[in-house]
């Protein structure tokens, strides 16, 4: 759903979207964006996924990349870990699920600008 609604609104705009499903693979992809000449800017995460959590991600993200943003999904969060993970700045939102598409676009547009 995520990436759906990203392509129908972002759509025209000079900007692409990249879905990893494992979240291991992550790194990877962005390294090979990178090498491509993609500047990445934004990730967003769900926080309960297989192998790692989103905060677990985060963090492995912003040691490597800093600039990169991160949004979190949840629909499950966990008040402590939202707070630690927002005072730390590994996380420069979050989005509780389910969202309404029209303010997921404006945060996503705010950080693609």
């Amino acid at each position: 759903m995520l990436n759906f609604q990203l392509m129908r609104n972002f759509s025209s705009q000079n900007v692409l979207f990249e879905c990893v499903n494992d979240p291991l693979k992550t790194i990877g992809v962005i390294k090979e964006l990178e090498l491509l000449g993609i500047q990445v800017v934004l990730l967003i995460t769900d926080y309960q996924m297989p192998q790692l959590n989103g905060d677990q991600l985060v963090n492995q993200i912003k040691q490597k990349f800093p600039l990169i943003k991160c949004v979190l999904l949840s629909g499950q969060a966990n008040d402590t870990i939202l707070l630690e993970m927002k005072n730390e700045k590994r996380i420069d939102a979050f989005v509780m699920k389910p969202w309404h598409e029209e303010e997921l676009i404006k945060l996503v547009e705010k950080y693609l600008n």
